[in-house]
């Protein structure tokens, strides 16, 4: 049987949602172009390639067969509840003003249009009925029933970042094009009680999108296994993840950049030495060496004399600067955990090859308050790192070295 032709989002929505992501897509060309852009907007704020075994490449695939099940729980909600961004909070509250103004009307506006803070509401209420009514069973429609997406879901599961996935399976169908098999099948898979969400077409395209884009990153041998269930095709095995905003910088490394050489879009890697060029394949690079070359090496010393410069303004107290009040600057000190140090907070060893998004609290050494961490530099001076906040001067920053031997949180409102 031949698939019928599944409708698409259009151009002007996929280049409002990449807006709402505050990713540029002007660059983009209609077609494969901006559809590569918004797969790969997808694939950020899933974070599928951290969810994917074989981390940050995103080119081995799932399979959900393995994944061990996870409670359906308060947990299990509040891992697919959305999230706000400052903007959206803005624009919530600016529909309750009363009497609309021309900002609030044009913020109101704006809040129809987000399908992707639709699209997270979504996850939330689909997580939050299967868990407090066993609903496993939705159909997200238009209020003129044009088209719909008929998800089942399968259970939750969990990966091996501790992160909660929903496996399901699902069908797109528009008004014109469902068949008598595709009802047959509707039937065998619905059960009391379900889910009936009101979704526009764009918000239901949308998340017919997520559902291909992680279903092609199952493994073959996983669909097999669901191959009996799927009704003759009807259905399609996927799953869906937990979603966040975008931040700034996350938004910055999906901007569309071309070929140096061929000028194509996407490109897959940057120069390793200097940075300031893009290519879309090995080939592409080899090719435009030549002609990058003197400008390479330029910015390399460049960028290799800034760091020198930094790391030599950012050095410890030297033999050269003792301290005023006769003590030695080289004198090793220990500094224990405490309010009377104005330190708070756990303070543990952290690989420094594991991103911290992976790293669960309960599975790090501890050590108790009052205790100083184990010293791995010895004698010689380190530099540590101070973060804190955007705007939150009065909260607590964190502290850690470079190889993260230690943690802890510096508490400005203690130890005055």
């Amino acid at each position: 049987m031949a698939r019928e032709t599944s409708p698409q989002l259009p151009e002007e929505e996929v280049r409002r949602l990449l807006s709402n992501l505050n990713i540029s897509h002007k660059e983009a060309k209609a077609g494969k172009e901006l559809d590569k852009l918004l797969t790969r907007a997808i694939k950020k704020v899933e974070s599928l390639s951290e969810a994917v075994a074989g981390g940050t490449s995103g080119q081995k695939k799932l399979d959900l067969s393995v994944l061990p099940r996870c409670i359906a729980d308060q947990a299990a909600i509040q891992a697919f509840n959305t999230s706000y961004t400052l903007s959206e909070i803005v624009r919530e509250l600016g529909q309750g003003t009363g009497t609309p103004t021309a900002a609030s009307q044009t913020l109101q506006l704006q809040a129809e249009e987000d399908v992707f803070f639709e699209y997270r509401a979504t996850l939330g209420h689909l997580a939050r009925n299967y868990v407090e009514s066993g609903s496993d069973f939705c159909i997200c429609q238009d209020d003129a029933q044009t088209s719909a997406l008929v998800i089942k879901i399968l259970g939750l599961k969990m990966l091996p970042n501790g992160q909660h996935l929903m496996e399901v399976k699902y069908m797109h169908n528009t008004r014109e094009n469902v068949k008598t098999e595709h009802l047959q099948a509707i039937q065998k898979e619905q059960k009391d009680p379900n889910m009936q969400m009101k979704v526009s077409v764009v918000e239901g395209l949308f998340l017919k999108k997520v559902l291909d884009v992680n279903a092609g990153k199952l493994e073959d041998s996983y669909k097999k296994q669901q191959a009996g269930g799927l009704h003759k095709g009807l259905f399609q095995v996927s799953f869906l993840l937990p979603a966040d905003p975008l931040s700034g910088e996350q938004a910055e490394e999906l901007q569309l950049k071309r070929c140096a050489h061929c000028h194509k879009a996407p490109t897959h890697s940057a120069c390793s030495r200097c940075k300031l060029v893009n290519y879309c394949s090995k080939d592409c690079q080899v090719a435009h060496w030549p002609g990058h070359k003197q400008a390479c090496k330029a910015e390399a010393a460049r960028l290799a004399a800034a760091q020198n410069s930094a790391l030599e303004a950012a050095a410890f107290a030297d033999e050269s600067s003792a301290a005023e009040d006769g003590s030695d600057p080289t004198a090793a000190v220990d500094i224990p955990l405490g309010a009377a140090a104005g330190i708070s907070g756990v303070s543990s060893c952290i690989p420094n090859n594991r991103a911290l998004g992976r790293m669960k609290v309960a599975d790090l050494p501890v050590h108790e308050m009052g205790q100083t961490p184990a010293n791995v530099h010895g004698a010689s001076r380190f530099i540590v790192k101070i973060q804190s906040a955007a705007g939150a001067a009065h909260s607590p920053h964190m502290i850690y070295d470079q190889s993260r031997s230690f943690t802890g949180f510096l508490d400005p409102r203690i130890g005055a």
